[in-house]
Parts: C-alpha cells; structure tokens; sequence
C-alpha cells in the first residue's frame, strides 16, 4: 500500500491518501482537493472512500467537492456532526450538503485491508 500526503486547506492540514493498486481511499480533506484529483488522475487511481476521522472545518472543507467529483462514498460519525456548519468569523463555513454514511468504532476494511 502507497501512501500520499497533501497539505490542504487554509491550515495545511495533512490530508492522506492510500492507495493499493488502482484503488484509493482519502482520509480528511481538509482543503480544495485540485491537487488530490490531479495525483488520482496521473496515477489512473480510482477513489472509492473518504474517511473522515472527526468533523472540525479543518478536516472535512474538502470533503463535497471531492466526493462530487469522484462519487466516492464519504464516511464520518456522526457524534461529531454539531461540528458542521457555520463556525462564525474567521472561519469558513462547511458545505451544508456534507452528506456521509456513519462510521462506527471498531474495524473497518480499507482497499482489501483490516
């Protein structure tokens, strides 16, 4: 398994993709993901997740675009859902169509692997 990692986002945060053959899963899109879909596209890489490992603005700004251009399905808990939204000034504001599937604790098979 490779692993990419991108700075994304008004506070580079790392955002990391694996990938293992042609298929690749996103853990955190923290930002524009222009970068990340380039990397996909050189590799011919399909992405089939994105994991969200908690929901700050930090994490996730990049999660609808990327999920809308790759139709990988996203998956976040949602316990951290009051996170979404407006977060007042100075921060920028999540997109309200942030649609996920619920990830629950435990293990959890990524690209063939537990």
């Amino acid at each position: 398994m490779e692993l990419a990692v991108f700075n994304l986002g008004p506070l580079s945060t790392n955002s990391y993709l694996l990938h293992n053959g042609k298929e690749a899963v996103m853990i955190d899109v923290g930002g524009e993901p222009s970068e990340v879909l380039r990397y996909l596209k050189e590799r011919g890489l399909t992405l089939k997740e994105i994991l969200v490992t908690h929901m700050h603005f930090d994490h996730v700004l990049g999660v609808t675009a990327l999920a809308e251009a790759t139709a990988a399905k996203v998956w976040a808990n949602s316990r951290d859902s009051y996170l979404l939204g407006n977060l007042g000034d100075g921060f920028p504001a999540i997109p309200e169509d942030f649609q996920y599937t619920e990830l629950d604790e435990g293990e959890k098979e990524v690209l063939g692997v537990k």
